[in-house]
This record gives structure tokens, sequence and C-alpha cells, in this order.
């Protein structure tokens, strides 16, 4: 992945695709282990708002997941907001626009129920390593009381006609409040 000075929205996006295959077959490999029967698929060819990933059981759906793998973590956040805070304090982004907004709308409206969502993070960092999740109405809570922060736009955020592509409005969600990635299968389990 390219570092923020420059980005290759292109070249993010095949590998952001790639690991997302990635995790789906680790995925569907817990699964089989763990919940004999569930399976992992992409929730949405088409649309592309809807959450990345669908888990059914005995052909009938009964959970949504958004994946997002983080690998660039905010070095500097404890000297440029809060001392106290790690290199993973504030680098639980979330793209915070049309596509939240629409994915929101979305799991509302599609027969998904906000109780049937979730968010997954892939988390990659120097300090910290692992998968952990969020059920989406906590995150959708976070979304209605946080500010957003906007990053620095950068060369690779714009299209050949100027414009912005991509999302550089963010929200952070608090790592303390995630759960791990084995809790994932309690639920799945619970709704099988």
């Amino acid at each position: 992945m390219s570092t923020s000075k420059n980005i290759d929205k292109d070249e993010d996006v095949k590998v952001g695709k790639k690991l997302e295959d990635s995790f789906e077959e680790f995925f569907q490999f817990v699964l089989d282990k763990e919940c004999a029967g569930a399976t992992i698929e992409r929730a949405d060819l088409e649309n592309m708002h809807n959450p990345d990933f669908l888990i059914k059981y005995n052909k009938k759906s009964i959970m949504w997941m958004e994946l997002k793998v983080i690998f660039r973590p905010f070095i500097n956040i404890s000297k440029k907001a809060d001392r106290s805070y790690e290199c993973y304090s504030h680098s639980l982004t979330l793209d915070h626009g049309k596509k939240l907004n629409k994915q929101k709308e979305l799991v509302a409206s599609n027969n998904i129920g906000e109780n049937n969502c979730i968010y997954v993070y892939w988390y990659d960092l120097p300090c910290i390593k692992g998968i952990f999740w969020m059920p989406s109405t906590q995150v959708y809570r976070h979304q209605k009381s946080q500010v957003d922060y906007q990053r620095k736009i950068v060369d690779g955020d714009r299209n050949k006609q100027g414009g912005v592509r991509g999302a550089v409005n963010k929200i952070y969600l608090p790592l303390h409040e995630m759960n791990d990635f084995y809790s994932i299968l309690s639920v799945i389990k619970a709704k099988m």
C-alpha cells in the first residue's frame, strides 16, 4: 500500500481486493472448524455500498460484515493531538461520507438490520496486530456523535480532472470499545 504522501488509488484498490480475498478464505477456514455449515461470501458485487461480506447458515443470511484493513498508523498522534495517544489511538479510521451514509440506509432498509451488521478491522501496525470488530449500532453512534476529521488531500486523491476521488473525511473508532476476533464466532453461533 502507498504512503499518505502520494496515494495510488488504483493500486490501493487492487491490494485491498487481494486482502479481502485472503480474509474471506481465512474466515471460511475458521467457520469450517468452529461453525460447521456456515459460509462467507461477497455480499454485493453490483451495488458496492452494502457491507462487503455475508455470513449464511443453511442458505439463510445471518450476518453482514464490512471489512476495513488498516496498515498505516498515525505515528505522530501523541505529538499532534494528545500525549497519551498511542500509534493506534486514531488509526481506526472509517470514511465518513456518501458510502457510510448509503450503507447505513441499506442496512436499515434491506432487511439486514443494524443488529445483524458488524464492522471488522484487520489491524496490522507496529504497536498492535489483530482482527477486531464493532456492531454497526455502535459505529453509527460514533458517526452521529463525532466531528469529522478531514485528512490532507494529496496528489493521489485527485482524478485526471482534478476532482477529489475517495473519502477524505474520517471518523475514528476507539479500539478499547472493540471486540476480539473470536467473539464474532459466538455471535454467529447464536444466530445459527
